[in-house]
């Protein structure tokens, strides 16, 4: 299993080094993470929900890959000053949440998805919403996807009935 997450970050920061730009090495990087925990189910299980189990190699993998994702977004910091120092960690939180995700069955046809969610949830912060969904989808048209009526959740309490 160690060789596994030392794999894992080394394919991370090759991939990341071989981008043209800051926006595309977060991509790089996040999609080589998310195809590793495919291919490796037994990291993405680690990952997503034996990592406190694991032991003290595991949970100073996850430090590492978290001040490497903290390290990798710092380019946005001087793009958007304004941005809180926390949400480094919180992007690192999502990610982590994501590839809990990975551990499910259904995954291999969501890849994609969790890859572009993945890096429009690091990129946002920094670019905008707009400029972060270019980066994402690149030159592919990417569908909208259809939530139906009856699985939509309400969000907060409204009284007045109209909605």
């Amino acid at each position: 299993m160690v060789a596994a997450l030392d794999n894992a970050s080394l394919k991370m920061e090759a991939a990341a080094r071989s981008a043209v730009d800051w926006q595309h090495r977060v991509l790089a990087a996040e999609e080589a993470m998310f195809q590793f925990s495919v291919a490796e189910p037994e990291y993405a299980r680690l990952n997503g929900t034996d990592m406190y189990a694991a032991g003290s190699r595991a949970l100073e993998h996850r430090e590492a890959v978290g001040k490497m994702i903290e390290g990798l977004l710092e380019p946005g910091y001087e793009l958007a000053p304004e941005t809180p120092a926390v949400v480094g960690e919180a992007i690192g939180g999502a990610i982590y949440a994501l590839l809990y995700d990975i551990d499910t069955p259904r995954v291999p046809g969501r890849l994609a998805e969790l890859i572009r969610m993945s890096t429009y949830i690091s990129l946002v912060p920094f670019l905008g919403a707009e400029e972060a969904y270019a980066v994402v989808v690149g030159n592919e048209r990417v569908e909208p996807v259809h939530i139906p009526h009856d699985r939509l959740v309400p969000v907060g309490n409204n009284s007045e009935g109209d909605g």
